[in-house]
């Protein structure tokens, strides 16, 4: 479910690369070579909670922060760019937010349906569960943001 003209990409450019680079840095604010909680907090321009969101859904090796290759693996599956894909995942955590109507922290699949129907997406309730199904990782019956942005950054 990668919204239109939102394609991942298996590789980047050396140019990429570098302005990756570039643009990691100045999340990098200690210069450690790793994008923590309130770098990315700083740099974003949200709050720290936000941020612990944002820094769980790209953090693979489950250190707390973001290695430059992680920031790199980010880019290539979000396929937004270097300064795009950051704005990508916020962009969709106000999604997220705005879809959970009851304020809980997740989205059933109630919610999600009702969303796409203000999208104009038609979608049976059936069809939901089924993809819900696919990215719950916990059977909760709901999605928690970090399993919301996995479903949306699938082919």
């Amino acid at each position: 479910m990668v919204p239109q003209g939102r394609q991942s990409k298996t590789h980047l450019s050396a140019t990429e690369i570098s302005h990756a680079r570039d643009a990691f840095l100045k999340f990098d604010r200690n210069g450690d070579g790793e994008i923590d909680v309130h770098e990315a907090a700083a740099g974003l321009g949200v709050s720290f909670d936000d941020a612990k969101v944002l820094v769980m859904a790209v953090d693979e090796d489950d250190s707390g922060t973001v290695s430059f290759s992680e920031f790199l693996m980010m880019l290539c599956l979000r396929g937004h760019g270097v300064h795009g894909a950051w704005g990508a995942i916020r962009h969709y955590s106000e999604c997220f937010a705005r879809l959970d109507r009851d304020g809980d922290g997740e989205v059933d699949s109630r919610e999600i349906l009702a969303g796409m129907h203000v999208m104009g997406l038609k979608a049976t309730a059936a069809e939901v569960e089924k993809l819900m199904d696919q990215f719950d990782d916990d059977g909760g019956g709901k999605l928690n943001l970090c399993e919301f942005l996995m479903m949306l950054s699938a082919k």
